[in-house]
């Protein structure tokens, strides 16, 4: 089953200058025992882009069956997605807290080839 992680430790937003343009966003939390697998960052649906630019997100993971180690635990997601119109930043929920990670005049979009985007969405390793 999926649930959100315990906590958020970590959210780090990434633009990427490609054509479209691109953003990364890595998120850590903790978990309550060892065994939580497949980390993912699930966005919020908006009928319309929010007024104060910040996209949120659910940082859940799948949580282990049968006997576990109760032992707090590190578990990270990463998501690629299209920078979405008006982005001022990310923020990432987990069950008992939030953080934002905020993109403005004082960051640089990252430089890529032409054409090019991140791993993942260009299928390379």
């Amino acid at each position: 089953m999926l649930v959100k992680v315990t906590r958020v430790l970590s959210v780090d937003l990434t633009v990427y200058r490609s054509h479209p343009p691109y953003m990364e966003i890595k998120a850590v939390g903790e978990v309550p025992t060892l065994g939580f697998t497949d980390p993912q960052l699930i966005p919020w649906i908006y009928v319309q882009p929010p007024p104060d630019g910040i996209y949120d997100f659910d940082l859940i993971a799948k949580a282990p069956s049968g006997f576990v180690a109760q032992v707090i635990s590190k578990i990270e997601a990463c998501a690629f997605l299209p920078v979405p119109a008006g982005l001022k930043g990310v923020r990432v929920h987990a069950a008992t807290n939030s953080m934002e990670d905020h993109w403005g005049a004082d960051r640089e979009a990252v430089a890529v080839a032409d054409g090019e985007i991140p791993w993942p969405l260009n299928g390379s390793a």
